[in-house]
């Protein structure tokens, strides 16, 4: 690997200062680390190392997709069930792996934390392999007697569904999270069952006679491992628990709003100071992976629920989208920021486009207007993952996901024998 210069970018750094250097330069060692970064007028003169230009772009720490389902890459806007994951074979969770990778990197994405809660083993290397292949570096949550050498994240069934039904209970709870600490791994859960309704969760509530929250609060369990996705119908007690246990909080705002069950009040959640995130949930529901849309439309889901312009800002949700993201998979003294002696996880996006480059302030363009499709470079390690100049190359053929979803489609909707 050799050393790389980004120069004249307009680049965000997301360091503990919220640098922005306009115009500013990164230089990526041959290591894969940022080893300086700051205004152009500190430049350091490196005649041997190429250089990128990137005027009228900006310049980031890569983004993290802080929940994404790879095999509903298969089934795009079908709103498909959990349950259809186990029943793909490892060809099929190879392929949908393959378009998610793709997908991701090419829209800005360099880290992702993959679920696969009912992914077998031999289907868990698979996916891995296929986001190595495209350049990502993925964190995989799954279930604890389904884990294997690959660094991770143990899912926990957690809901109360799953607690009713005996899916779940107390003691599983507790050998789960006693192996992830153990192991030294994030743990991932949701506390309501995806697609759940409000009527659903107060009986629940009712039944149990207290939230999941205030449960695993009681339990003991709770603390700063875990990373809690789209925990919609939480009331101020819930929300107050979970910023003292120190746990991280993952929103689907997309996902959210094409499922109409509920949106996640993040505006209280921040002003708690709980460490928030962002996902995608992949493209089950909404067709898409796009990360700036899920920035975007926080922004208006969150000023509507407060009925105030003014209740987040540009810069709270990009750092959902990379440092906070970061912090949550405990990954933010490597990624998440652009600072000397971090990886090199870096996404470059286009702002001259006619959308964006009249806007006054470049981060505000960049999250109202821009696109992932606008990402023009990519970077993760130093390492080069995608540029769009390279995009007019031969791309593979779609042949084989489009035979894959043909046949897991047959398969979901073959009728039951008498």
């Amino acid at each position: 690997m050799m050393t790389v210069l980004l120069t004249n970018g307009y680049v965000v750094t997301m360091d503990a200062a919220r640098a922005i250097h306009d115009p500013g330069f990164v230089l990526i060692d041959d290591a894969g680390r940022i080893a300086a970064t700051g205004p152009m007028a500190d430049c350091p003169a490196v005649p041997e190392t190429p250089a990128i230009d990137c005027a009228d772009k900006i310049v980031l720490p890569g983004l993290i997709d802080l929940y994404q389902r790879h095999w509903t890459h298969l089934l795009p806007a079908s709103a498909p069930a959990e349950a259809i994951a186990a029943r793909m074979d490892v060809a099929e969770h190879a392929i949908a792996a393959g378009l998610a990778g793709e997908a991701l990197v090419s829209g800005g994405v360099t880290t992702v934390l993959n679920a696969a809660p009912d992914l077998a083993i031999e289907a868990q290397g698979a996916v891995a392999a296929a986001f190595d292949a495209a350049g990502l570096r993925a964190v995989h949550a799954v279930p604890q007697d389904r884990t294997s050498s690959m660094a991770g994240a143990i899912w926990v069934d957690t809901d109360m569904p799953a607690r009713m039904t005996g899916r779940a209970t107390d003691a599983s709870i507790t050998a789960a999270v006693q192996a992830a600490r153990t192991l030294g791994w994030r743990i991932v859960t949701r506390l309501w069952p995806d697609g759940a309704t409000a009527e659903e969760m107060t009986a629940a509530r009712r039944k149990l006679g207290r939230s999941a929250v205030q449960h695993l609060m009681e339990m003991g369990v709770l603390d700063d491992r875990w990373i809690v996705v789209s925990p919609i119908g939480l009331d101020d007690t819930d929300r107050q628990l979970l910023r003292e246990s120190g746990c991280h909080v993952v929103d689907l705002p997309v996902a959210e709003a094409a499922a109409g069950t509920s949106a996640l009040d993040i505006t209280a959640l921040s002003k708690l100071g709980v460490n928030l995130g962002l996902g995608t949930d992949g493209p089950g529901r909404t067709g898409s992976c796009d990360m700036i849309e899920q920035m975007k439309y926080l922004l208006m889901t969150q000023n509507t629920m407060s009925l105030d312009p003014t209740s987040m800002s540009m810069e709270q949700v990009l750092e959902m989208a990379t440092i906070n993201a970061a912090r949550a998979l405990g990954l933010d003294g490597e990624i998440g920021s652009l600072e000397a002696g971090k990886r090199a996880d870096i996404a470059v996006f286009d702002l001259g486009v006619p959308h964006s480059a009249v806007t006054a302030k470049p981060l505000s363009g960049f999250i109202a207007c821009v696109r992932a499709s606008e990402a023009e470079l990519v970077l993760r390690d130093g390492r080069v993952i995608f540029r769009k100049s390279e995009i007019g190359m031969p791309r593979p053929s779609l042949e084989p996901a489009l035979a894959a979803r043909r046949a897991v489609m047959a398969r979901i909707t073959k009728p039951v024998a008498a």
